[in-house]
């Protein structure tokens, strides 16, 4: 993205760290939200397609309707995902038993939800 070059060892360390911390396996179901031009979206793709997981391309009918977007998670068994900012903040408020994990970033957070 942005036309920087990356070390694949660096990608790699990226990768194995990722997946070591959020316990990433063969079985879980991902996204891919982020455009290809934002950094995100390196993170979204490669540590998953290392582990052998699935990876959901999140279409422009669903990308900015959170409550379809709910629906599509749970349907799809939608278990990690990466949400910008704006939209993390409006998706923490809705009920959804198919993530375990939900990253956000690209702006400072004005409403979260604490993990118990």
């Amino acid at each position: 993205p942005k036309g920087v070059m990356i070390e694949h060892g660096s990608l790699l360390n990226l990768c194995y760290w990722h997946n070591s911390t959020y316990e990433v396996v063969d079985s879980d179901h991902s996204t891919r939200y982020a455009g290809f031009g934002f950094d995100a979206s390196v993170w979204e793709l490669f540590p998953y397609l290392i582990k052998g997981a699935c990876i959901h391309i999140i279409g422009e009918d669903l990308r900015y309707d959170v409550d379809l977007l709910n629906s599509y998670f749970e349907s799809e068994g939608i278990t990690i995902s990466f949400l910008p900012t704006q939209l993390f903040e409006q998706f923490i408020k809705l009920d959804n038993s198919s993530l375990r994990i939900l990253l956000t970033g690209g702006d400072k957070l004005k409403r979260f939800s604490p993990v118990s």
